[in-house]
């Protein structure tokens, strides 16, 4: 049963590496299971260990290799590492009040096969076997390790050791045909017999002995009776043996020659031949025509069983829409109902009687012309070639040629046979040209809707720099108001001269120049660039105070600067300076809605090895758990909708790591929110 065993799950490997689909697969893997009532289960694991298809639902349930019985892991591993595709045997492992025994082989995609097999039959044979024993005695079955596999032996249990193993050992030694008389375990004197099963699989893990023993009294006791039987019977066994030869040289010629006949017959391959025996033939020829019988009935109930699955495999690849050759020795040997559709034939044997060869009907490769001087060698070289797919066209019976089929090719072990398919890659071509324009459109409308968001946010800090345009205007407008109503007065006076007309002038042309700095800084920060140079980000931060300081100091914040960093990065500083005014307004917002009263923001710049740190730390209490994660995400806000768009930090994020090639990240400190900007270093002034 193990041997048929072995032989069938390598079998079913070699079908398994074709089926694809998963139903398909789960009721071929059940077909087998109901075929071999000795199997238990079929499982099919895959490459990573987790169980792709299994006949068992324990299995099924399991799911992982990693919750294997720990005897089952380490034979599929041993399996997994072996270069050949052999099959390997586990010991006898115990499950859910049963024994079972695992056949393990790799199937030719690399997945992993497992075949489980009930010990029970096994068991109940060697229980029959022993009731028919003589005396209280026992038999026993032990592997290799000296461990008791099988015995109805109460003082054993199915994990003992075998306590008489020696003397197994010893027996085995020695000549076969001595009787080995020894006392054992129990004191009774015994002849023991040893018969050593083969082992099998490619890890030779059942090397199994069948001890079993008998008193010596009881031997001896038969010795006697046969001894006065045969005296007894002597005289009358030469009589009946004359009598007999005569009687058995006309019964057995006659069944010898319907034996002679009926071997024949299977020879030619008539499975269905039958022999039907009489009792008068004898028990020999009873047993040889019963043996012929069965071997006949199981060969062609093998054969029945193969061509079904021939059959099976046939309809599998039949239905496949891929182009499929089988090519043995160089000979056409099966074309797949899909390619012989194509080619305009409806049977194999049709294209036989015109093409002898796969390249007769190929008319292109990679784009050069097949002729009939092409050498096949040369063509079949070409399709045998796995890294560089060959392109392939071919004309069908009425001429017509095909679309292009990318070839792949496999081998058989014994690398005479050889597989060929070809798939049309029109469908392919198209989808990947509708996906390109797809990915095309979607890149340009994403730009359309960055350029859309970044003037939104351009406009949104714009009517804040109105604002604070206006109150650093509104001081200068103050101080020439007043300058000309002193002038009005000094004139009443006759205090105007010379000297005061010219300290006048110069007041004035101060103030002026003044408003047109700040107009100047304004305009500068605004205008659109998109010129990467080097710039030192403190000395950005200081040029925002410059311009809105006053800003946030009317609304109470104390804003400090590590200005003595003299790092430098290579980015855009007008939109450098837009993220550091994004994260300063949040701040401002929070400290407002929040009614703080002691309004600080703390801005450091640091050297991190090769990075530039730059950290804007509020203590306006921090973001809400829930909120922080997505307070980068585009129109996410928790500001009403007159105060708050939801893309400010969105384009921040999207300038320091798209176009500055850094991080944005946010994190609550002790007291509040801390933005974290990094940028990449370059070397100082």
């Amino acid at each position: 049963s193990i041997a048929h065993n072995l032989s069938e799950i390598q079998t079913v490997a070699a079908s398994v590496a074709y089926i694809k689909d998963p139903k398909t697969l789960a009721d071929y893997l059940e077909n087998i299971r109901r075929y071999r009532n000795d199997i238990a289960s079929l499982t099919l694991l895959d490459q990573k260990g987790s169980v792709r298809q299994s006949t068992s639902q324990r299995f099924r349930d399991i799911r992982w290799l990693a919750h294997f019985p720990e005897p089952l892991k380490r034979l599929i591993d041993e399996t997994v590492d072996s270069d050949e595709r052999e099959a390997y045997v586990s010991e006898v492992i115990p499950s859910n009040g049963e024994s079972f025994i695992y056949l393990v082989t790799k199937v030719p995609s690399g997945e992993i096969l497992v075949m489980e097999m009930s010990f029970n039959n096994i068991a109940l044979l060697l229980a029959n076997f022993e009731d028919e024993l003589k005396g209280e005695k026992h038999i026993y079955l032990v592997d290799q390790r000296g461990i008791v596999v099988y015995t109805q032996d109460p003082s054993y249990t199915s994990a003992s050791t075998f306590l008489e193993m020696k003397e197994v050992l010893k027996s085995l030694d020695e000549d076969e045909n001595l009787l080995n008389i020894f006392v054992d375990s129990r004191g009774d004197e015994v002849i023991m017999s040893v018969d050593q099963i083969s082992t099998f699989g490619q890890n030779e893990a059942l090397g199994w002995y069948l001890v079993s023993f008998v008193p010596v009294e009881i031997i001896t006791e038969q010795v006697e009776s046969t001894l006065k039987v045969l005296v007894a019977i002597g005289l009358g066994i030469i009589l009946a043996t004359l009598l007999a030869a005569y009687f058995m040289a006309r019964g057995i010629s006659r069944p010898i020659r319907k034996l002679s006949n009926m071997a024949h017959q299977l020879r030619k391959g008539n499975y269905a031949v039958r022999f039907h025996s009489h009792h008068h033939n004898g028990e020999e020829i009873d047993t040889l025509s019963s043996t012929l019988n069965d071997m006949a009935e199981r060969i062609e109930t093998n054969t029945q069983q193969l061509m079904s699955k021939n059959r099976f495999i046939n309809f599998i690849l039949d239905a496949s829409p891929i182009f499929m050759v089988n090519v043995n020795e160089g000979q056409l040997e099966y074309i797949n109902r899909t390619f012989l559709s194509y080619l305009g034939y409806t049977r194999m044997e049709d294209f036989l009687s015109e093409h002898t060869h796969l390249c007769e009907i190929i008319d292109q490769i990679n784009d050069k012309a097949v002729t009939d001087k092409t050498p096949y060698v040369a063509l079949e070289k070409v399709l045998q070639d796995t890294v560089n797919r060959p392109i392939v066209y071919f004309r069908n019976r009425h001429g017509e040629l095909s679309s292009p089929c990318i070839a792949s090719y496999a081998t058989f072990e014994d690398e005479k046979r050889h597989i060929y398919t070809f798939t049309d890659i029109t469908q392919l071509q198209k989808q990947n040209a509708e996906l390109t324009e797809r990915a095309n459109r979607a890149e340009q409308e994403r730009k359309q809707q960055q350029q859309i968001l970044e003037i939104q946010s351009r406009q949104a800090q714009m009517g804040e720099m109105i604002g604070s345009i206006a109150h650093q205007w509104k001081q200068p407008l103050n101080i020439i108001a007043v300058m000309l109503a002193d002038l009005h007065e000094s004139y009443a006076l006759g205090e105007v001269d010379r000297e005061f007309i010219q300290s006048y002038v110069n007041n004035t042309q101060n103030t002026v120049q003044y408003m047109s700095q700040t107009i100047d800084d304004f305009r500068n920060f605004f205008q659109p660039t998109t010129t990467m140079r080097a710039f030192r980000p403190a000395q950005a931060i200081e040029n925002i105070l410059g311009m809105l300081g006053k800003l946030y100091s009317l609304q109470n914040i104390a804003i400090t600067v590590d200005n003595h960093s003299k790092l430098e990065v290579l980015g855009v500083i007008n939109e450098f300076q837009q993220v550091v005014i994004n994260i300063l307004n949040n701040a401002k917002d929070a400290f407002i809605e929040k009614g703080i009263k002691d309004r600080r923001i703390m801005i450091e710049v640091s050297d991190c090895n090769d990075l530039v740190n730059v950290k804007i730390v509020d203590n306006a209490g921090g973001i809400p758990e829930g909120v922080i994660e997505k307070v980068f995400d585009s129109y996410f806000t928790t500001k009403s909708s007159d105060k708050g768009t939801g893309i400010g930090l969105y384009m921040s994020k999207q300038i320091i790591e798209e176009k500055m090639l850094g991080r944005l990240e946010v994190e609550n400190g002790p007291q509040g929110a801390c933005f974290i900007i990094t940028l990449p270093k370059i070397d100082e002034y």
